[in-house]
């Protein structure tokens, strides 16, 4: 089991800001994997969905195996095959059906690691299966990078996590809002600008790492 969250604050006046990245990106995970809807858990102070990532790449039989389409040729029709459900229809490895959760903390970003931390507990999930998704600014738009082990880099969310979890070795999808060149052009505190809606084009950018980091966190 994976548990993925996204930071962000909840609120109508925080979205889409650069701080609700991880938020943004998570919405389109979630219609990327045809997750159910975001529903309000109490218990987790979190917005949770919930789902099945099906492994191997055939159909589901009744008892769960997967199947492959085979073409009978002298009759020419279809039949089915069963295939190992840890394998491809070509015999390369798969991986295995997994239950993910995707959360969006509604604690504010400061006390995420409260949130996080329920869920983690209640579950039952390994702090390796926990993956972290975020705004950063030291990153151009446009770009993600995936750390473990590293810093919060003044990162309140991820601090948070970090204090509460009582370590930072935590994988985490640092997802780029500004990068270098543009924090020199920048006229405002770096607390003022996450607070602030990304452009209609800047949001693009940052929607569009969705399917890649989705490759990236389940290697698919």
């Amino acid at each position: 089991m994976k548990l993925l969250v996204g930071l962000g604050n909840p609120g109508n006046q925080y979205e889409n800001t650069r701080h609700n990245a991880g938020f943004i990106i998570l919405d389109k995970i979630q219609k990327e994997l045809s997750f159910p809807e975001f529903q309000s858990n109490k218990k987790f102070e979190a917005e949770i969905s919930e789902g099945i990532l099906k492994g191997g790449n055939g159909i589901k039989g009744v008892n769960g195996e997967n199947i492959k389409k085979v073409e009978n040729k002298e009759e020419g029709k279809m039949g089915m095959d069963k295939v190992d459900r840890t394998k491809g229809v070509n015999g390369e490895n798969e991986r295995e059906d997994e239950k993910v959760i995707l959360a969006k903390p509604q604690t504010f970003m400061n006390l995420s690691g409260k949130s996080v931390a329920s869920i983690l507990t209640f579950y039952k999930i390994p702090i390796e299966n926990l993956i972290v998704l975020h705004d950063d600014l030291d990153i151009e738009l446009g770009a993600f990078k995936i750390s473990q082990d590293s810093s919060a880099a003044g990162h309140n969310g991820v601090t948070s996590i970090f204090e509460t979890l009582g370590t930072q070795k935590i994988k985490r999808v640092r997802i780029g809002i500004e990068g270098a060149e543009k924090k020199l052009e920048r006229q405002m505190s770096g607390s003022d600008f996450v607070l602030q809606k990304f452009s209609k084009e800047e949001l693009e950018a940052v929607q569009k790492l969705s399917e890649e980091i989705t490759k990236s966190v389940f290697g698919i």
